[in-house]
């Protein structure tokens, strides 16, 4: 690497962003991985379809966008989604909550209420972003799906995410619920 009059040249390094990390990226713009998707991923690939960002898709088809790539994720588990309309409303609703921490002016944001909404947001950012309905449980016939759903329900839970999701618990406990299933010979 050659010096620069300016000073070292980074090639590779990204901006943080307060309230989400690394800047957004093209890359961000497709939802990866093999479990459910967290909140981090809807919401950088929200950020890297919104308008004015790579294509200038409206609010609308960018929440389309990313949904028809979660959906393939939820099949595959075979865990049921709420309605489309529910599931982009719920994405909007990240995008804006995110943007409203990250318009906290920098004079308050090293406050202890910052940190604290800093932090909550930090919580539902890394948990699995729930788009099942409040009734899964029900709906969800097999042991091995509904116990593949139990521990993002619980971590939902722990984070306080249940009230804002609209997610119910399971009504047994892990272990109960796994004394329930059938057992191998």
């Amino acid at each position: 690497m050659l010096p620069s009059p300016t000073g070292p040249c980074q090639t590779s390094s990204r901006s943080l962003v307060f309230g989400l990390g690394p800047s957004i990226t093209s890359e961000d713009g497709i939802i990866t991985g093999a479990k459910l998707p967290t909140g981090r991923q809807i919401l950088r690939c929200m950020l890297a379809k919104k308008p004015g960002a790579n294509g200038a898709l409206s609010e609308f088809k960018a929440t389309k966008g990313v949904l028809e790539q979660v959906r393939p994720s939820y099949k595959k588990a075979n865990i049921p989604m709420v309605s489309d309309k529910r599931v982009c409303h719920k994405m909007v609703d990240l995008v804006n909550a995110n943007n409203k921490l990250r318009k906290i002016s920098q004079a308050k944001r090293s406050s202890e209420t910052t940190a604290k909404q800093l932090e909550k947001m930090e919580c539902r950012l890394d948990a699995t972003f729930p788009l099942w309905p409040p009734n899964v449980e029900k709906l969800i016939d097999n042991p091995e799906d509904l116990a593949f759903l139990l521990p993002t329900q619980q971590a939902a839970f722990t984070r306080g995410l249940v009230a804002e999701s609209g997610a119910s618990l399971l009504l047994l406990p892990l272990p109960e619920l796994l004394l329930n299933f059938p057992q191998d010979p």
